[in-house]
């Protein structure tokens, strides 16, 4: 397994059953577009919300390769290839500081919201569901979702 490091940091990974990997930075760093929302004031404060946007600079999928990054960029990649550091309660601190995680954590979607993903997108299409009065099902939109969710 080949990891890239897509964070401007040296990451740290010293996972209990295995030696320590120093995963150093590739030299490009993936990052979400942001954009700030006025919403209102706090006593004359402004107060903005941060809107974050589509992930920038991870590569396409590449067979064997993990892609390091920071947790937004994970989260907003929603990808199997895609983890971030584990900065969690397991992770190694010095002062509040993180010197080194235990593993890395995704945000990939379950086979179910696979699944759920997909029948809303059917159901925005105008696919309709047909049911047998049996209560079995019929129709290749519901038996795509259960063969997503591994329900087949």
């Amino acid at each position: 397994m080949k990891f890239m490091n897509l964070t401007p940091h040296r990451v740290v990974v010293r996972p209990d059953a295995t030696p320590e990997m120093i995963l150093e930075p590739s030299g490009s760093v993936a990052r979400c577009q942001v954009t700030a929302e006025r919403i209102g004031d706090l006593d004359g404060i402004p107060l903005v919300r941060q809107v974050f946007g589509s992930p920038t600079g991870i590569p396409e999928p590449e067979e064997g390769t993990t892609y390091v990054v920071s947790t937004l960029v994970a989260q907003a990649a929603c990808r199997p290839d895609v983890v971030s550091p584990d900065t969690g309660p397991s992770a190694i601190r010095d002062g509040g500081q993180v010197m080194a995680v235990r593993g890395f954590q995704t945000f990939s979607a379950s086979p179910a919201e696979k699944a759920i993903t997909y029948l809303a997108e059917e159901y925005e299409r105008g696919a309709r569901y047909m049911w047998a009065g049996d209560g079995n099902y019929a129709g290749s939109v519901v038996d795509k979702t259960l063969r997503i969710a591994g329900r087949e």
